[in-house]
């Protein structure tokens, strides 16, 4: 761009008719022309560098490197349109790590910090790039799976699940995972809708003894096929 400029503006001067003193005054001009060209492309494409880097900043937790709840809330949104629009089924996964305060209590928060860095790294290695994870609070993440059914979320987060308990033990760790699962055939209205749902499976995980996932399906009527997984027992 900073080339092609450059020669129009020399063109433009020599049909113009411009007469100069001595015929290098056109080059010389020219070449005035060409640095402040690729001055001001250099200087925008590092305003638009920094400007990138900054919008991600903004995004992404500082610790586990997984997104926020800014950035979070605005790609899921986006999904839960794209999902809205093409009919195709939504999965959304809520993590907490069962124990974690005895964590920090016992070890230091240095500690803490790494396990919540081993989990975000843990998981972010075995989902899709099309999958959303974010650290949405002190021990809590989120998985989006878009265009995945029941069937499919299933098999993703109980493979994380085992993953992240084998990884928790090699450290030492005594931690495990309540995960809330839900998949969304009917949509709701907001992705803070979903969030709440998927939030109150959890809990409910959480409640019935920790170390559970437990599956819904959203569907128009309500929540239905209702099923709880518990590590190392299978279903029941």
């Amino acid at each position: 761009m900073s080339i092609f400029g450059t020669a129009m503006w020399y063109l433009v001067d020599l049909w113009g008719g411009h007469e100069y003193s001595h015929p290098g005054v056109a080059v010389w001009n020219a070449a005035v022309g060409l640095a402040f060209f690729v001055i001001i492309c250099i200087s925008v494409d590092k305003i638009r560098v920094a400007m990138n880097e900054l919008f991600m900043l903004t995004r992404i937790d500082p610790l586990t490197g997984a997104m926020n709840w800014l950035g979070f809330e605005e790609t899921s949104n986006k999904e839960l349109e794209r999902a809205r629009r093409y009919g195709y089924p939504l999965s959304l996964a809520y993590l907490d790590v069962d124990n974690f305060k005895s964590v920090n209590d016992q070890h230091g928060h240095s500690v803490g910090d790494a396990v919540l860095k081993l989990t975000s790294g843990t998981i972010q290695s075995d989902i899709r790039d099309s999958d959303v994870l974010a650290r949405l609070g002190g021990d809590e993440f989120a998985i989006l799976l878009p265009q995945t059914e029941s069937r499919g979320a299933k098999e993703v987060i109980s493979r994380i699940q085992e993953k992240l308990l084998n990884a928790m033990q090699e450290h030492g760790w005594h931690v495990t995972f309540s995960i809330g699962v839900v998949t969304f055939v009917t949509k709701p209205s907001s992705m803070d809708e979903m969030i709440r749902i998927t939030d109150n499976l959890m809990y409910s995980a959480k409640e019935q003894g920790r170390n559970r996932i437990t599956f819904d399906v959203y569907r128009a009527a309500g929540v239905q096929e209702a099923a709880m997984y518990h590590a190392g027992e299978g279903e029941n």
